[in-house]
């Protein structure tokens, strides 16, 4: 049986119950349950312990000494490394000269479009020298060959959902009862109006949409669920420049309103959350004398926050709105483009 050392942000310190459904252990169930043995390795939890309760320099110069003797013990097939930046990447490649037929594979569940995302590019591209292979959550092939390196691959990592784990009842049928929610939340912003990007915009921002509406709808049929889209507030209010964007949304508030009413006899709820304003890597590098005007126009008095949008798509989800189908919910702090 081959064995894999996992390393990963396990959290067992902490204790979270959004850590214990998490990518690092859907991807250790996966693996045992393709017939490996796995051995989860809490990197920031030993980092903390060896640094005397805190991620410091110490804790993190100890836990890497510490996973190359684990590994002199346990004699890994493979490592499998998520959002581990603790690890460096001369740690891996003294490991690999230990092991020399070992292969380590990198993955990531965070964006990496170049210009918003210089933190996650750069923690992956960091490890290129001592990885095989690159797995991250985006379809887009021209963001994933930025990770690509002759005999290094580089390919898509899919959202995971593993009823095992999430509910904990694996064992009592053998059909699982899946209930599915489809967040189709694509984005291209376009300002300018050139020719060439007009393709660009309606296949994310519009057939991404239908085409992963589409396929969730066949199996929402069966085993009920919502779909939420992303839609904008200048869906509904327009914006001074570049009608492109804010066409393409508008278009998302008609396929919502039209597939709700569709799906609604079979049990299925459609909605989509337009936001406003929000503190995303992209405006958070605007600087300041272009955030306080916009600031003035919004009633609430400040620029939304993740957790704002968050939480309106998890009210959405829920069996708080079990009769609200159809709609498309304005988070926006009251602000008019």
């Amino acid at each position: 049986m081959k064995k894999i050392i996992h390393v990963s942000n396990f959290n067992l310190l902490r204790l979270k119950g959004c850590f214990q459904v998490g990518f690092p252990f859907k991807i250790s169930n996966g693996l045992i349950r393709a017939g490996y043995s796995v051995l989860n390795y809490p990197d920031r939890d030993l980092c903390r312990m060896f640094g005397f309760g805190h991620m410091n320099f110490i804790g993190q110069n100890r836990l890497n000494k510490h996973l190359i003797n684990y590994c002199k013990m346990t004699e890994p097939d493979a490592i499998v490394i998520g959002h581990a930046d603790l690890i460096r990447t001369d740690t891996l490649l003294e490991i690999k000269k230990l092991f020399p037929q070992l292969k380590i594979m990198q993955w990531s569940c965070d964006w990496i479009v170049p210009g918003y995302a210089e933190r996650n590019i750069k923690a992956l591209t960091s490890r290129l020298e001592a990885v095989d292979l690159t797995m991250v959550t985006t379809g887009d092939k021209k963001l994933l060959q930025q990770f690509s390196r002759p005999g290094k691959a580089a390919g898509y990592l899919p959202n995971i959902a593993d009823d095992s784990i999430e509910t904990g009842r694996a064992f009592e049928t053998e059909t699982l009862p899946y209930d599915i929610m489809l967040c189709a939340n694509t984005g291209k912003r376009q300002f300018c109006g050139k020719d060439e990007e007009v393709d660009k915009i309606i296949d994310l921002n519009i057939k991404a949409v239908f085409i992963t509406s589409k396929v969730a709808s066949e199996y929402l049929k069966e085993t009920k669920g919502v779909i939420l889209n992303t839609s904008s507030m200048v869906s509904i209010y327009g914006q001074p420049s570049g009608i492109l964007y804010p066409a393409s949304k508008e278009a998302v508030n008609g396929l919502t309103k039209s597939l709700a009413r569709e799906l609604a006899p079979l049990g299925v709820r459609v909605n989509a959350v337009a936001p406003g304003i929000t503190k995303t890597d992209m405006v958070e590098k605007l600087p300041q004398e272009m955030i306080e005007p916009l600031i003035k126009t919004i009633p609430l008095g400040r620029i939304g926050t993740p957790r704002d949008i968050a939480n309106a798509f998890l009210f959405l989800a829920s069996d708080l709105a079990e009769y609200i189908t159809g709609v498309i919910l304005s988070v926006d702090g009251c602000a008019r483009s």
